[in-house]
């Protein structure tokens, strides 16, 4: 008798331990999660207010390392907000940014609010962050994956958002020229803005409505023929450059957005899923079929409309939270804003050996189709990074910054 009482209290032992496994598996795995950088305010300076980058580069560039990846942070001040980032090459990412010190009272914001102008940074990973100087005062800002950028003086847009026009910079990066873009309207003149081009194309034959995505040169056309309500559930066309030849592929309209529509050079695809989900007519149903079946699907499309389909896991982020998902070359990550105090914010990556939060705290998420820039080996990923919402505005656990996740720095990382 008492051998088997010792057994089942043995027993009950490691289901509680199992048990307890189970409940804080997520969390154990997250202990090494990068967040604030203590900064000493004694022995820090805030960058200049107009820094060149010349000899006594202002900026100090902090290095985190984990086992496998690291973390590069700009120091306080540098923040660009919703802001893009663009990727020169492997080492070198263009974005603007604000350069100004964090404000500790609205008193100190009031005082300085118009001190500090936003300009157009470049970081150049080992050598370090400088301000492109030859550039006035500008709005926008967009950089092709083949190097041509647009640089908005002065845009134009229509009541649906639309830009009709405007003078920018236009050229090569760091060899543009002024351009003047007359108006235009959109179905009249047959033109299209294609973002990843960031130019403004002229469309072929009888393509052109409102969710008509152009993709890179010589990649043809998205069609996701989604402009009214009543479209809802129509099949995604693919169309050849020419717009002579089309494939419909394996998806509608209602299982990916068009807005999330992005381009990763490593892959040499384009990666297409629901950013808003769960959402749509009907939200809760969406939900339960992506909680029971721990997919939401996504699509790889190719150049001539090869799909591949993977898998995007159920979390937290599905309950009301705002994410993006971004595929890299060590396995998927999740970016996840979660104001609800439980510190679950931040950036999560899931591959076949891990599932890892990597980054804790505010990741400012920009706009869903460029607001977050992967390099294009898919290993290094740019963003805006604060300990908390607060941090963005004046009053907050640290200063605003920006940051670079390098995630081959090793073997692939895991759990």
């Amino acid at each position: 008798m008492p051998r088997n009482i010792a057994t089942i209290l043995i027993f009950c032992l490691i289901s509680l331990i199992v048990s307890a496994c189970d409940e804080g598996e997520t969390r154990d795995n997250y202990v090494g999660a990068v967040g604030a950088v203590d900064y000493d305010p004694a022995t820090y300076t805030y960058p200049a207010k107009v820094p060149t980058g010349d000899k006594g580069n202002p900026f100090t560039v902090t290095e985190i390392r984990r086992d496998n990846w690291r973390v590069l942070d700009s120091g306080p001040g540098l923040f660009s907000g919703s802001k893009p980032y663009f990727w020169l090459d492997e080492n070198r990412v263009a974005f603007k940014a604000l350069n100004s010190p964090h404000y500790k009272t609205v008193e100190d914001r009031r005082n300085n609010n118009g001190n500090y102008a936003a300009h157009l940074y470049i970081w150049d990973i080992g050598k370090g962050i400088t301000r492109r100087a030859d550039l006035p005062a500008f709005g926008s800002l967009c950089i092709s994956h083949s190097g041509y950028s647009r640089i908005g003086l002065k845009s134009l847009y229509d009541s649906e958002g639309e830009m009709i026009g405007g003078r920018f910079l236009e050229g090569l990066f760091g060899q543009e020229r002024k351009k003047d873009h007359p108006v235009y309207e959109p179905l009249k003149n047959r033109v299209h803005r294609n973002i990843f081009e960031c130019k403004t194309e002229k469309l072929p034959g009888d393509l052109w409505h409102w969710k008509l995505v152009g993709l890179r040169e010589g990649h043809g056309y998205l069609d996701f023929d989604s402009c009214c309500s009543d479209n809802r559930g129509r099949v995604v066309r693919w169309h050849d450059p020419s717009g002579k030849r089309m494939l419909e592929l394996p998806f509608t309209n209602e299982d990916v957005e068009w807005v999330c529509a992005r381009f990763y050079p490593f892959k040499g695809a384009y990666y297409l899923y629901d950013c808003l989900a769960p959402g749509g007519p009907n939200p809760k149903k969406q939900r339960k079929i992506w909680k029971e079946s721990n997919c939401l699907p996504a699509w790889w499309v190719w150049p001539g409309g090869r799909t591949e389909k993977e898998c995007i896991p159920y979390g937290f982020w599905a309950e009301g939270a705002s994410w993006t998902a971004i595929p890299t070359a060590k396995g998927l990550l999740i970016v996840t804003l979660n104001n609800d105090g439980s510190g679950r914010e931040g950036i999560y990556l899931f591959n076949s050996t891990a599932k890892l939060q990597l980054i804790s705290g505010w990741v400012k998420l920009g706009s869903k189709n460029n607001g977050l820039n992967l390099s294009p080996s898919g290993c290094k990923l740019a963003f805006s990074y604060g300990p908390d919402i607060n941090s963005q505005k004046i009053v907050g656990r640290g200063a605003s910054t920006t940051r670079i996740l390098d995630l081959c720095s090793g073997s692939p990382p895991k759990g």
